[in-house]
C-alpha cells in the first residue's frame, strides 16, 4: 500500500520531531482493505504540533477523507488521535 504524498511528508515531519525528541500529534487510522475485510493496519499521519487532541478529533475527517481519496483499495474502521509517546509500539 502506497500512502501518498501527505504519508511521504507525514514520515519527514516525524522523523524531525523524533529528532528533536518531540512529543508530536499523530492521527491513527486503522484501515482494511476492501478486497479482505480481515486485513486491517494501523496507519499514522503525523500533524501540526501546535494543535491539541480536541482540534484533532474535530479536525480528521477531511483529513481521513483525502487519505482515502488517495487510496481507494481501502476504508477507515476506526481512528484516534494520539501522542506519539502514547505509542504501544515504538517505530
Amino acid at each position: 500500500m502506497t500512502g501518498g504524498k501527505d504519508a511521504d511528508d507525514a514520515g519527514i515531519h516525524e522523523s524531525i520531531y523524533r529528532e528533536k525528541g518531540m512529543n508530536f500529534l499523530e492521527l491513527v487510522m486503522t484501515v482494511c482493505t476492501l478486497a479482505n475485510a480481515q486485513l486491517c493496519e494501523d496507519k499514522r499521519i503525523v500533524l501540526d504540533p501546535n494543535i491539541s487532541t480536541m482540534q484533532c478529533m474535530m479536525g480528521a475527517q477531511p483529513t481521513m477523507a483525502q487519505w482515502v481519496v488517495e487510496n481507494p483499495d481501502w476504508r477507515v474502521v476506526r481512528w484516534t488521535c494520539e501522542y506519539s509517546q502514547q505509542r504501544r509500539t515504538k517505530v
